[in-house]
């Protein structure tokens, strides 16, 4: 099989894998793929939202392990007017090809019905992707309709509070609902852990009789924080 990262050609349909979800932040549901509409969300919310913004790489853990590259992720906070959620793009890539990004989303940072914290994830229409480097331009996106995205159904993220000397988020998607072609794949699964300084992903593509196709077979992409969290 081969690394992680060489099979990550086309953008995953995982949140964060984005991907990329979590209590008081400065970056500023049930799986649903309603768009608009006051939703009520907790402290929560904006501490994720915050965690999840900023600039990232995993140099460090491919400079250890050569079966990881590079890569830089980049997340910022867009639409900060919306009620319905707290609202990021994330945009990866290799960090030797920044102008070529293999996963380029937005997540919608919210409460579900039962006060969990979830990170839906939504892809942009055909003719409406963001160039490359959007990311130094939050304003880009208030030309692009949030009532366009397009859902990812069973890509959501659904995360628990780590409380103790080290607060963090974890969990990830749930069950075998999110949709990947990648490699022969049926579907994708992510896993996450977002703190104040890292976030680890770890995607996989999986075939319809469960064998793995793509993904790291160690362990997550350590991405570690290259500026300071709100």
């Amino acid at each position: 099989m081969k690394s992680y990262l060489d099979r990550r050609v086309a953008p995953l349909t995982a949140g964060l894998a984005l991907l990329i979800v979590l209590s008081s932040g400065g970056c500023n549901g049930t799986e649903t793929s309603s768009v608009a509409g006051p939703i009520r969300f907790s402290s929560g919310v904006d501490r994720l939202h915050s965690w999840l913004c900023g600039r990232f790489n995993s140099s460090a853990q491919a400079e250890g392990d050569s079966t990881f590259r590079s890569i830089s992720l980049h997340g910022v906070p867009i639409w900060p007017d919306r009620e319905d959620g707290r609202w990021l793009y994330v945009e990866e890539a290799a960090s030797d090809a920044l102008d070529r990004p293999s996963r380029q989303l937005a997540h919608r940072v919210r409460n579900d019905a039962q006060g969990g914290l979830i990170s839906e994830v939504f892809g942009f229409p055909e003719g409406e992707v963001p160039p490359a480097g959007s990311w130094k331009d939050p304003n880009y996106f208030n030309s692009i309709d949030p009532a366009l995205l397009i859902p990812r159904e069973g890509c959501t993220l659904y995360l628990l509070t780590v409380t103790g000397s080290q607060p963090a988020f974890t969990g990830g998607t749930k069950g075998d609902g999110c949709a990947s072609a990648l490699n022969g794949a049926d579907h994708a699964t992510s896993e996450v852990r977002i703190d104040a300084t890292s976030i680890n992903t770890w995607d996989r593509g999986f075939d319809a009789k469960g064998t793995q196709v793509w993904g790291a077979e160690s362990g997550p992409i350590e991405f570690v924080r290259l500026d300071n969290a709100g």
